[in-house]
C-alpha cells in the first residue's frame, strides 16, 4: 500500500525549478500520461498511484517512500512493468536532482534577473537601480558576500551598500546599483552572491550599453564679444565632442553651423542678430542618442567702454612682494588690461566682470596713492580711473588702558590718559604713556572721575574735567602737582560736568568749557579766567568739541552743527553758525581749516567747502581724522592710504603727534593703540 501521509506531505518549495526536474516533467510525466490513457480499465490501486504522480512534486516525494514490494500490489504485467521502469528512472533522475540540489539549491531569489541598465552615455553615470535579494523559505538565510566580476565588471558598481548579512525568512532586502560605461557598445559582468551552507553562488547577468557621452565645455574663446558685432565665430573647447556634435542658441531648435575640430574642440557661428544687446547669450552643445546629452554654456556681449566697481584688498603696505588684486566692474573683453597710473600691469582675464592683476614688487616699493583703470582692445576705450592705496608700514602696540580722554604734551613727547575710578589701585588718575614703547611711565591722582582734558600751548598746565565732583582740576606740569580746581556748580540734576575744555592759545589761565548740566550731549559754553567764571557765556548753542583758532576765535561743534564765537575778556559772543556744512561725529581745526570726521574741508572765512576727503567709515561711526597743515596731510584713523590700522579701537578721542626727527605718527585711542611709520 502507497502510504498517503507520505505523499501529501511533499509540497512545492522542497524541489525548486531546475534542469532535471524539466527533464522529469518533459518527459516521463507525459509518458505516465499516456500509458493510463491507454489502459483506462487497469488496476484501479495502480491508476490511483500513478495519477498521484502527475505532478512532480508529488513525483518525487512518492519516488523516495514508494516500497519495490508495491509492484507487486499490481494485477498486470504490462503496468508491474511499467512501474518497476518508471521507478528505475525516477531514483536514477531523482539521484541527480537530490545531488544538485544539494550543492545549489537555496531559497534565496534575486530580482530583476538580468539585471538591464540600458544605454547609458559614455562615462556618465546611470540612475540608481533597485535590485532586491529575497528569502522565500522561511527560516532566515545569511549572505556572506556579494562581488561584481567578470570582464566588464569596472563598469558596475554598487550605490551604496550591498545585502550582505542575515535576511530573515520570507523578507526582502534592496540594494542599488549603477552602470557607467568606460566604453562605446555593450558591457556585461555577473552579480556574484554567495549564500551561508550553499557550495554554489547564485549569478545574475549584468547588462548595460555605453552610449555616446554628453559633452563638456570647458571654455570659449573668445569668452567676450563686443555689442554690435558681425557674425562671429567662436571656439567652444571640452570633450567629449563627436562629428555629430552640435551648437545652439538658448531656447532654439535650428543649430547653428557648427564645424568638428577634435574630440575636445568645435567651432559655431554666432549671427549678427544675437550680438545685438549687451548681455549672456545662453548656448548649449548636444551629442545625438544612442546615449549622448547636452551641455550648457554662456557668452559675454559687452559694451566697449569698461568700467570698474570696486578693487580687492583696497591697499597694500609698501614693501609687499608682489601680490595679485581683483579689479571688479562691468565690460571687460578677455584681452583687457589693468593700468597701474596708466601703464599696463600683468593681467588675467576671470570673466567679463572680473579681472586680475599681478603689480611687482617695485610698483609696491613706496608708500603713495596709485590710479587704476582698465583699457579694453580697440575699439573699446579705457575705463575711469580707481584709487588703489599702497600704505606706509605700520608698527602696532596695544596699551589696555579703559582711557576716557587722551591727549599729547608736544613738549614732553609723552601721551596722557584720564583713568576712571574703576580702574582698581590706579583709578582716577593721569597715566603717563611713552608712545615709542607703548608704556605707562607712571600714574598721578587727579580726583574723581577723570574725563575731559586740555593743555596749554606750552605745556604749561593740564586741564581735567571731574565728572565725580563738578568741577575742573588744573595740574601743574611736569610735576602733576594739584593747582587750582574750577568749579562748574550744581543742578538738581546733579554735579555740572564738563563734556569739552580748550584752553586760550594766547593765555594758559582762560579756558572755554562745554557744560552739560542735564543729560544727553554738548551744551553752552562758559568762560573762566583762572577760577573765576567770565560774564559772557553762549548759551543760544550746544557743543561737546572746542577749538580755539586765536586767543579771540573758538569753534564750537555739536554733530553736523559748528558755531564760531568772539572770545574777549568778558567771556564770549556767538558769531556765526553753519549746519549740515560739516559733518561727522568730530571735527578738528588745523591752518585756518574746519575739518569734518566725513572728510568736509570747510574755510570758515568764506563759508564754503574747500573739499571733501574720501576717508570711509569705521563700523557705525564716521572716521576719526587729524589734519595737520605744516605736513599738509590729512590723517584718519584706521584709513588708508598712509596709516592702516585694522585694530578695532573703542575710542572717544583720537590724537596724532609728529616727531620732528623721524616724522613718526602716534596714535591713541580708548583703547590705547600706538603706531609709528
Amino acid at each position: 500500500m502507497v502510504r498517503q501521509n507520505t505523499i501529501t506531505a511533499c509540497d512545492e518549495t522542497m524541489f525548486p525549478r531546475h534542469p532535471t526536474r524539466q527533464l522529469l516533467e518533459s518527459w516521463l510525466l507525459p509518458k505516465l500520461q499516456n500509458t493510463l490513457k491507454a489502459k483506462p480499465r487497469a488496476d484501479y490501486k495502480a491508476i490511483k498511484f500513478f495519477r498521484n504522480l502527475e505532478t512532480f512534486p508529488v513525483l518525487a516525494c512518492t519516488l523516495r517512500c514508494a516500497p519495490r514490494a508495491l509492484e507487486g500490489e499490481f494485477k498486470t504485467q504490462e503496468l508491474k512493468l511499467m512501474y518497476r521502469k518508471l521507478r528505475v528512472a525516477l531514483q536514477f533522475a531523482c539521484l541527480v536532482l537530490l545531488a544538485t540540489l544539494a550543492g545549489a539549491a537555496t531559497a534565496v531569489t534575486v530580482y530583476p534577473n538580468p539585471i538591464q541598465f540600458g544605454t547609458v552615455a559614455l562615462n556618465s553615470t546611470s540612475q540608481p537601480t533597485y535590485v532586491f535579494v529575497s528569502n522565500t523559505s522561511v527560516n532566515a538565510v545569511t549572505i556572506s558576500n556579494i562581488t561584481i566580476g567578470g570582464t566588464g565588471s569596472t563598469s558596475f558598481a554598487f550605490y551604496g551598500s550591498p545585502c550582505i548579512g542575515t535576511i530573515s525568512g520570507e523578507q526582502t532586502c534592496e540594494m542599488l546599483m549603477s552602470f557607467t560605461p568606460a566604453a562605446m557598445g555593450n558591457v556585461a559582468a555577473t552579480l556574484v552572491i554567495t549564500e551561508v551552507g550553499v557550495t554554489n553562488p547564485i549569478n545574475i547577468p549584468l547588462q548595460g550599453a555605453g552610449g555616446n557621452p554628453i559633452p563638456n565645455v570647458t571654455s570659449l574663446s573668445p569668452p567676450t564679444v563686443y555689442v554690435d558685432s558681425p557674425t562671429t565665430k567662436i571656439t567652444i573647447n571640452g570633450s567629449g565632442f563627436l562629428s555629430s556634435t552640435l551648437a545652439y542658441l538658448q531656447n532654439s531648435n535650428t543649430p547653428l553651423p557648427t564645424t568638428y575640430v577634435s574630440a575636445t574642440e568645435i567651432t559655431a557661428q554666432i549671427p549678427d542678430t544675437a550680438l545685438s544687446n549687451t548681455g549672456t547669450i545662453g548656448l548649449y552643445v548636444s551629442n545625438p542618442p544612442p546615449g549622448g546629452g547636452t551641455t550648457s554654456t554662456s557668452l559675454q556681449v559687452v559694451s566697449a567702454e569698461p568700467s570698474i566697481n570696486s578693487v580687492s584688498p583696497t591697499s597694500i603696505v609698501a614693501g609687499t612682494a608682489s601680490e595679485p588684486i581683483l579689479v571688479n566692474g562691468q565690460n571687460f573683453m578677455a584681452s583687457a588690461k589693468v593700468e597701474w597710473n596708466g601703464v599696463s600691469i600683468p593681467t588675467t582675464y576671470v570673466s567679463s566682470n572680473q579681472l586680475q592683476a599681478q603689480p611687482t614688487t617695485a610698483e609696491l616699493a613706496t608708500a603713495g596713492i596709485v590710479q587704476l583703470s582698465v583699457a579694453n582692445p580697440s575699439p573699446g576705450t579705457v575705463s575711469p580711473a580707481a584709487t588703489f592705496n599702497v600704505t606706509y608700514p605700520v608698527t602696532l602696540t596695544v596699551l589696555d588702558l579703559p582711557a576716557n580722554d587722551l591727549i599729547w604734551d608736544p613738549f614732553a613727547q609723552l601721551i596722557y590718559a584720564s583713568l576712571p575710578s574703576s580702574y582698581g589701585t590706579n583709578g582716577n588718575t593721569i597715566a603717563v604713556i611713552n608712545p615709542t614703547t607703548g608704556a605707562v611711565t607712571g600714574y598721578h591722582y587727579a580726583g574723581s572721575e577723570p574725563t575731559n582734558l586740555a593743555i596749554d600751548s606750552t605745556s604749561e598746565y593740564l586741564y581735567v574735567g571731574l565728572n565725580g565732583v563738578g568741577s575742573i582740576q588744573r595740574l601743574d606740569l611736569p610735576s602733576f602737582a594739584l593747582d587750582i580746581q574750577i568749579s562748574l556748580g550744581t543742578t538738581n540734576n546733579g554735579p555740572t560736568l564738563a563734556e569739552a575744555v580748550a584752553v586760550s592759545p594766547a593765555n594758559s589761565q582762560t579756558i572755554a568749557v562745554a557744560v552739560n548740566n542735564c543729560c544727553g550731549s554738548g551744551g553752552p559754553i562758559e568762560f573762566f579766567a583762572g577760577t573765576t567764571k567770565l560774564a559772557n557765556s553762549v548759551t543760544t548753542v550746544n557743543a561737546n568739541q572746542l577749538a580755539f583758532a586765536s586767543d579771540t576765535t573758538l569753534y564750537g561743534y555739536q554733530p553736523d552743527n559748528l558755531s564760531q564765537i568772539t572770545v574777549s575778556s568778558t567771556g564770549g559772543t556767538l558769531t556765526k553758525e553753519w549746519s549740515s556744512v560739516v559733518t561727522g561725529n568730530t571735527f578738528q581745526y588745523s591752518g585756518s581749516l574746519i575739518f569734518g570726521g566725513n572728510g568736509q574741508e570747510f574755510n570758515p572765512a568764506t563759508g564754503l567747502l574747500q573739499g571733501t576727503f574720501d576717508v570711509g567709515s569705521v563700523c557705525c561711526n564716521s572716521t576719526e581724522v587729524l589734519p595737520n597743515s605744516s605736513l599738509n596731510r590729512l590723517f584718519a584713523l584706521g584709513q588708508t592710504p598712509f596709516l592702516a590700522l585694522n585694530e578695532n579701537l573703542d575710542k572717544r578721542a583720537f590724537y596724532a603727534a609728529f616727531r620732528n626727527a623721524t616724522n613718526s605718527v602716534f596714535v591713541a585711542a580708548k583703547r590705547c593703540a600706538f603706531s609709528s611709520r
